[in-house]
């Protein structure tokens, strides 16, 4: 039970360290933003809206994503050991 706690509490920091990042990236950015912003683009698209009807499946999409890319991870550093 510790160990959950632990892992929580250091997911939790890191969200919070990418937060802390991504609204320095915001405020370098010109006050004026555009249509053609990709950043802004991605920023709403990946926003999670409470009373949607696709958050769940965004939400599974968005978990199976990163368990992929953690394999794919996992494989480049098994390959980097061998």
């Amino acid at each position: 039970m510790g160990g959950h706690v632990s892992s929580h509490r250091v997911a939790q920091k890191e969200q919070a360290k990418e937060a802390a990042a991504d609204t320095v990236y915001e405020m370098s950015k010109p006050l004026a933003r555009y249509r053609d912003d990709e950043d802004l683009e991605r920023l709403q698209r990946d926003q999670e809206r409470e009373g949607d009807p696709m958050l769940a499946y965004l939400r599974r999409k968005k978990a199976k994503q990163r368990a992929k890319e953690g394999k794919k991870g996992a494989e480049t550093h098994h390959h980097l050991s061998c």
